[in-house]
């Protein structure tokens, strides 16, 4: 009986502790993401941040912006450049960095637009 209590408390450590250690590799953070929900006014959401972080952003599209905010109790926001309208023919690059170093990033391409008519 002494073995096969022995054999059993064994197998029932390695269980928990094959369990924690899957915990804690599930509950590692995804990197930050950033992505761009609308274009005029400008409008970003970033998501995968430390919770409270502070979030530096940059905007460039022809000139550059610059805001500081904070992520929420889940790590993530939502803000507006209210300033800032970005037409399908004007690319622009959005980087959130925060406090910790966490970086993300966004780029979208302008669309193949006609040139400008020339006034004669």
């Amino acid at each position: 009986m002494g073995m096969r209590r022995s054999l059993v408390t064994v197998l029932l450590a390695l269980v928990v502790a094959a369990a924690a250690i899957g915990s804690a590799l599930g509950s590692a953070s995804k990197p930050p993401k950033l992505r761009v929900l609308d274009r005029a006014p400008l409008r970003l959401a970033g998501t995968g941040f430390r919770k409270q972080e502070r979030i530096r952003l940059t905007v460039s599209a022809g000139a550059t912006w610059r805001k500081t905010i904070r992520a929420s109790s889940t790590g993530g926001f939502s803000t507006a450049f209210a300033d800032v309208a970005v037409d399908r023919c004007m690319g622009v690059v959005a980087i959130a960095r925060g406090a910790t170093g966490d970086m993300a990033s966004v780029k979208v391409m302008p669309m193949a637009c006609p040139p400008a008519l020339r006034q004669p």
